[in-house]
């Protein structure tokens, strides 16, 4: 990517994300007419870890009650609604710095149907850097804030399907009281506790690459390949913000990588996605052209 890459390939990856968001857009529609799942495409069968060799679908089908209705939580081919949104954030950031509305557009609506923790960080963080680069006087800032700040308001004053969305959206997984929070905090220290045991060549340099999956980027990546390794991946995220101008598409660039690492910590430390590499390979191929447009003089 770094050293083939050239924008017109953009058009091809914007072509896989839509078609990615349109068979979660048929999934949930199916949901919704028939009660039933349409996904007649994913055919991964997983051993489960129990005995009598249970196995399940590597494509989890998972719902949400939001007042009368159960609502399918969008996941496409990803496997599960979190691992879409982790797909789509640096795509919908990108569609929206090359000024591709319809695409963006469409991007933004399947990352609110998949009503994931990992949508609404990502969302977040994006606006926050949004803030920091336009300020208030941004019109998507403001429309996002004013969207948000009702949502709040309505919310305060005790509409139950927003409470109840929040409670299952952010509220039972950041307080570990639904089975994928408790989940998560509990691989959290396990890879935390083992990583403190470890002797310190150990806890520098790992004790090797993709041993451990633990629920987040930190212990997932310090104990497979230690401080070391850690301090080099998040370096490899860092460079290129340090870099990048602050064109549209480069603030577009930089941002996806920003939103894609705080989704890597705190949510989904799947380094093998494609979508981050193809970012990242984006992101050096820019620092690439700058420099060979602007090459480095030394002396008078």
């Amino acid at each position: 990517m770094k050293h083939l890459y050239c924008e017109n390939w953009d058009k091809y990856f914007f072509v896989g994300a839509t078609v990615l968001g349109l068979y979660g857009v048929y999934e949930c529609v199916y949901f919704l007419t028939t009660g039933d799942s349409g996904d007649f495409l994913s055919n991964r069968i997983f051993d489960s870890g129990q005995l009598f060799g249970e196995t399940h679908t590597g494509s989890w089908f998972q719902t949400i009650h939001l007042g009368p209705l159960t609502l399918q939580r969008l996941k496409s081919l990803t496997g599960e609604p979190g691992m879409y949104a982790f797909t789509i954030l640096p795509f919908w950031i990108y569609a929206l710095h090359t000024k591709r509305t319809a695409v963006q557009g469409f991007l933004l609506i399947t990352l609110v149907m998949s009503t994931t923790t990992t949508a609404a960080l990502g969302i977040c963080t994006y606006l926050l850097i949004r803030l920091i680069y336009y300020g208030f006087a941004d019109k998507f800032v403001y429309v996002i804030s004013g969207i948000l700040i009702f949502l709040l308001a309505m919310g305060l004053f005790g509409n139950e399907h927003i409470l109840s969305a929040y409670d299952q959206i952010i509220e039972d997984k950041v307080t570990a009281e639904n089975q994928s929070g408790a989940s998560r905090f509990a691989n959290f220290l396990t890879s935390w506790e083992y990583f403190l045991d470890l002797p310190l060549a150990n806890q520098l340099f790992g004790i090797g690459f993709g041993y451990i999956r633990s629920h987040d980027l930190v212990s997932t990546v310090l104990v497979n390949l230690g401080i070391v390794g850690f301090l080099l991946t998040t370096w490899i995220f860092i460079y290129p913000v340090v870099k990048l101008g602050r064109t549209q598409r480069e603030v577009g660039i930089k941002a996806s990588l920003i939103v894609i690492f705080v989704t890597m910590i705190f949510s989904k430390p799947d380094f093998a996605f494609l979508s981050i590499w193809l970012f990242l390979g984006i992101a050096y191929n820019e620092i690439k052209r700058r420099a060979e447009k602007w090459p480095l003089t030394i002396g008078p």
